[in-house]
């Protein structure tokens, strides 16, 4: 389930999805989504919805350039996956941060991959343990900012951390920025 926020004409531009929710007008739907897959694309094809149509203000308009979304849901397991520990990431054109609700009740920051910027892959500051039987409530901020691009993709892992390519813990992919490195948007999008 989503919020959706939109700047209104003569409203200063945001940098962050912080900025975007608070200084947005918030819609009075709610929008839903099976899944966020959304490859770097041209700005002005929109963020897809669940319905394969672009995310819309309330008067109907299509929303390419600052919008902000936030997402929540419940993190499980599926019933192929092992229990253990999970990283996760972040794929998005602009910013973007997964909140995961810690024993306290409280939503930290598992993933910041926040601000204006093409393409970029942020990775989790820790590893999350996640049981056959685990709801993890979470929340994930988007924002699209200036034009040209668009792209919104979470990614989850088994954690290994004798993984060959890891550095210091890392992916040695985090924080690699690029609007073709992922997916090529003159392409229709294509890995």
């Amino acid at each position: 389930k989503a919020e959706l926020w939109w700047l209104e004409a003569g409203t200063a531009r945001q940098s962050s999805v912080g900025g975007m929710i608070a200084q947005g007008k918030k819609s009075d739907r709610s929008l839903f989504f099976s899944s966020l897959n959304v490859p770097t694309r041209m700005f002005n094809l929109g963020f897809s919805s669940e319905t394969g149509d672009t995310v819309k203000a309330d008067d109907q308009s299509t929303l390419i350039e600052y919008f902000a979304l936030r997402f929540k849901s419940i993190l499980r397991l599926a019933p192929e996956q092992k229990p253990g520990l999970y990283e996760f990431a972040i794929l998005s054109d602009d910013g973007a941060i997964l909140n995961l609700r810690d024993a306290d009740g409280v939503y930290r920051p598992n993933v910041n991959n926040d601000g204006n910027h093409p393409t970029r892959l942020g990775c989790g500051s820790a590893p999350v343990s996640l049981a056959a039987d685990t709801e993890l409530p979470m929340s994930l901020e988007y924002y699209q900012g200036p034009r040209y691009h668009i792209s919104l993709i979470v990614l989850m892992r088994e954690y290994k951390s004798d993984r060959a390519d890891n550095k210091n813990g890392k992916d040695p992919a985090c924080g690699v920025t690029g609007n073709d490195t992922w997916f090529d948007p003159n392409r229709g999008s294509t890995p």
